[in-house]
């Protein structure tokens, strides 16, 4: 705050908020305040819509006197899931060799970023496939990449990040699994003594907002 009326001796200011165009209930009192005095003001996510803000800030004194307006913009983004498949199923009649079964429908898996700029890491796990009466199935489900299979466990294996870089605008949904050939989403590898069953098992996706070594 700059007081340029040198007829102004320490005036009692009020700072008045507006966002995206609707005034804000609660004003600030700054008190009596002296030239290039500095102020802060904290607002919840909640007030704040996705995407882009205008926040305009207006000093009124004791006399009546206003400030032109400021405008400052805000951006809100978020790192969410974007579409992910609930259930995936997987058939495959055995013949006594290990085998390859891909998914019977397409699984689909985006990461939805809005954020202005940051880093993810995308991770899952699995328990382990049992059929009702807890026999496990000799198998392994597995992440496949253009690159690598990845074997999924009970531990987290991390399946795909997103750098972080200067001047980055994220604001994009990744699709990290979408194809059901076998270039990337999951895979069933089969032993070869696995056995006739209904197995089921729960995968976990985690998302995180940094990449871990």
């Amino acid at each position: 705050i700059a007081i340029l009326d040198s007829a102004l001796q320490s005036p009692t200011v009020t700072l008045q908020y507006e966002l995206n165009g609707v005034a804000m209930p609660n004003e600030q009192a700054l008190g009596e305040v002296v030239d290039e005095q500095a102020f802060q003001k904290m607002f919840s996510a909640a007030d704040l819509q996705d995407g882009s803000n205008e926040l305009c800030v207006t000093a009124v004194d004791d006399h009546g006197n206003k400030s032109l307006p400021v405008k400052v913009h805000i951006f809100k983004g978020q790192l969410d899931f974007g579409t992910i498949t609930k259930a995936v199923n997987f058939y495959a009649n055995l013949t006594g060799q290990a085998t390859k079964v891909y998914p019977a429908q397409p699984f689909d898996l985006t990461v939805a970023d809005t954020r202005a700029t940051g880093s993810w890491q995308l991770s899952a796990s699995v328990a382990p496939l049992q059929t009702a009466q807890q026999a496990t199935l000799a198998g392994q489900l597995e992440y496949v990449t253009p690159t690598e299979r990845l074997p999924l466990s009970t531990t987290q294996q991390r399946i795909a990040t997103k750098p972080s870089t200067v001047g980055d605008t994220l604001k994009t949904v990744t699709a990290v699994a979408g194809d059901k050939t076998g270039d990337r989403g999951l895979l069933l590898q089969l032993y070869s003594s696995a056995v006739v069953g209904h197995y089921s098992g729960e995968i976990t996706w985690t998302l995180a907002n940094t990449i871990t070594a």
